[in-house]
Parts: C-alpha cells; structure tokens; sequence
C-alpha cells in the first residue's frame, strides 16, 4: 500500500472538493457559489485547505479556519470541514487530517481547536472525542434567506 500523504489543496482540486463537500452535505451546492468561496478562500492567509492522498488517489480533504476571537483574546482555530471517502474510512486519514490541522492551528498561534458536527452523526462525535475533542459547546443555528441582488445565486 502507497504512503498516506497530507498537502495543501489548490485550485487544481476544486471540483475534487466540490464533490467531497456535496457528499459531506448530501445536497448538491451552487457551483459557481462554491467556486466563489473557494477562490476566495484558498486567498485567505487564514484559511488552509489540506487534502490526504494515497498515491494519485484523493482520500479526504479538512479545512482550518482561523479567528481572533474576544472572548478568547487569542486566535482559534476551527475545523470547517472535514471529509473521507467512505470507500477510505478506517484506514487513518481522517486522523491525519485531523493532526494536519492540528498542528497548523498550533503553528498559527491558536489556543484552541474546535469542531462542528451535526447531532445525528453520532460516529464521527465519536471520531472526534477520540481525538481529544470535548463536546462542551451548543451550536445554533439559524438559516438566513439570501438577497436578490446577491451574485452568488
């Protein structure tokens, strides 16, 4: 079996990410909206986007946003996104990634890491507290309706 590797995420894998995020979401996303954030984002100093690959095979992608938050009074990293190909699960990329982004947000300063993950997934809770994640926060959130004029839609 190939070398598992992590590196950074370029313009070159948008579509691998699109579609890794679709799944992730179980919807399909606005395209050029999704490309949009992208772009923007691989621009962003604050934001690193990695990707696991066994050989020219892509296995999982995690994104690190990093925030200078008040109430922290110091830079937190978050864990926006984090997928691995279902055919790949169990196999240590998503540790990897996770590790990844771990030791970037360290690297940045942050003094804290933290993750999002919705209530029904209950095995990737799991994921996560055995990866030293603690679930003491309440996440809410509340769907906005997009203006008209918005150039994403």
């Amino acid at each position: 079996m190939e070398e598992l590797i992590i590196f950074p995420a370029g313009e070159e894998h948008l579509d691998t990410v699109y579609d890794m995020i679709c799944k992730l979401e179980e919807t399909c996303l606005s395209y050029p909206g999704f490309c949009h954030a992208y772009r923007t984002n691989l621009g962003d100093k604050r934001i690193r986007y990695f990707l696991a690959a066994r050989g020219e095979e892509i296995l999982g992608f995690a994104s690190l946003h990093i925030e200078e938050l008040l109430h922290h009074a110091s830079p937190v990293g978050e864990l926006q996104e984090l997928i691995v190909r279902e055919e790949a699960r169990g196999a240590g990329a998503g540790a990897a990634l996770v590790a990844a982004v771990e030791t970037a947000a360290q690297a940045a300063g942050c003094t804290q890491l933290e993750v999002c993950a919705n209530v029904r997934r209950k095995a990737t809770h799991r994921f996560y507290e055995n990866r030293g994640f603690v679930n003491d926060h309440f996440n809410f959130c509340k769907p906005l309706d997009r203006q008209r004029d918005d150039p994403l839609v």
